[in-house]
């Protein structure tokens, strides 16, 4: 049941209208049938197949799919199918736009015909997409990061195993088998470049590649040229260390010198996206106003770049490069 406040009968004695209660009843549906906000869908099978394992078609909202059900499997068994869908953000996006207007008692439409509609799928296309590119560089950004923590106890590694009298590639095998992902996992494929014949150096050249780190590239650096000059690598690769711990260090006491400044920066930003959610919710009138008229659209386009701006530069000011 939906509830449109202001929109049912006029009262009476000049009183003001009441709310309009709108109630949805879902019809039964030829394949598909519902528990909860699951479909649910009832697929015969033979006794061998039950027996034995099979992969049965499921047909979907869309496109079926291919399920497998396990041998020895029981009468009344239910299996979850998991589908995603590329669009179905895009196609929510539409549909609740067009629900807070028809909740104004706007246009059914509310936005002038199907093909201003439309407008609004490349634009939850946009923000699905800059969704998944943020949730990727942060799962790199992750990676690296503990890459990074591990480095340094790898440099020490590496030139215990030299001071020893172990080659450069038995030393990074030392690595492999103390530290765990994703050095290991970095080192290992350095490891198996040079046992196919690929050079040390062409190996961790690709190795910066794959791990953008300024420390790894110091590293590799260091390995280079004592390769072509001579020299002490394991003491090399002491002082490396030393210098990255005290990097470290530096980075670590900047971060709680500048940790109020940030924490205010995150406040800063999110206040207008919180003061605005609150508006959508209490004032109705006002979202109305923001959702349903040019001047609302052009509103929130100002909001959105000044947002993105001030963010910006908040992070501009408070990063710092050691």
């Amino acid at each position: 049941r939906i509830r449109v406040k202001g929109r049912g009968a006029p009262g009476q004695g000049m009183a003001p209208p009441g709310d309009l209660y709108v109630v949805v009843h879902v019809g039964p549906h030829a394949k598909f049938g519902r528990r909860g906000r699951n479909l649910t869908l009832t697929v015969p099978i033979t006794f061998p197949e039950a027996t034995l394992g099979t992969v049965i078609t499921v047909p979907t909202l869309d496109e079926p799919v291919k399920v497998r059900v396990a041998p020895g499997t029981a009468p009344g068994t239910v299996l979850r199918v998991l589908v995603l869908l590329a669009y179905r953000p895009a196609l929510f996006f539409v549909d609740s736009v067009r629900y807070l207007y028809n909740a104004e008692g706007m246009d059914p439409v509310g936005y002038k015909g199907p093909l201003r509609a439309i407008l609004f799928v490349p634009i939850a296309f946009a923000v699905t997409a800059l969704g998944f590119r943020f949730w990727i560089k942060r799962k790199v950004k992750k990676r690296l990061k503990a890459f990074d923590g591990q480095l340094e106890l790898a440099l020490r590694l590496i030139s215990s195993g030299l001071r020893v009298g172990l080659s450069l590639r038995q030393a990074l095998v030392l690595v492999t088998e103390e530290l765990s992902d994703p050095a290991q996992t970095e080192f290992s494929r350095v490891i198996a470049r040079s046992n196919i014949g690929v050079p040390m150096d062409v190996a961790l050249d690709d190795l910066v590649r794959r791990v953008p780190s300024e420390e790894l590239a110091m590293m590799v650096d260091a390995i280079q040229v004592q390769s072509k000059t001579g020299g002490n690598l394991g003491k090399i690769l002491d002082h490396l260390a030393g210098t990255i711990k005290g990097r470290r260090q530096i980075v670590r006491k900047i971060a709680a010198l500048t940790g109020e400044a940030t924490l205010s920066g995150w406040v800063i930003g999110l206040l207008p996206v919180g003061v605005g959610a609150f508006i959508m919710i209490a004032e109705p009138p006002m979202r109305a106003a923001l959702l349903g008229t040019g001047i609302g659209h052009l509103s929130l386009v100002v909001f959105f770049v000044l947002e993105v701006l001030g963010i910006g530069m908040i992070r501009g000011i408070m990063k710092m490069d050691i």
